[in-house]
């Protein structure tokens, strides 16, 4: 083991390359239906910032309730709390 996995403990992995590059990674993950990430960088405020900018704006967007059905049909009864 090496690079990231002696640092941080778990299941992961680095992402590495330009935001072409992540953008290709992070598709191929969506498309085996992974629809949720926690992602992190180094140093964190400028790998975010750069992220945001370059990345982030190419990927599709979901609600989750939505994909996994979690979306009450119905409005909920309410009940005045005493």
């Amino acid at each position: 083991m090496g690079g990231i996995g002696r640092a941080r403990s778990g299941c992961g992995a680095a992402l590495v390359g330009t935001p072409e590059q992540i953008l290709l990674k992070l598709n191929r993950y969506i498309d085996m239906g992974i629809r949720a990430f926690i992602l992190s960088g180094y140093p964190l405020i400028e790998e975010c910032k750069l992220f945001g900018k370059y990345v982030l704006p190419h990927l599709p967007t979901v609600k989750l309730s939505v994909v996994q059905g979690r979306v009450p049909t119905v409005e909920p009864d309410m009940i005045e709390l005493r």
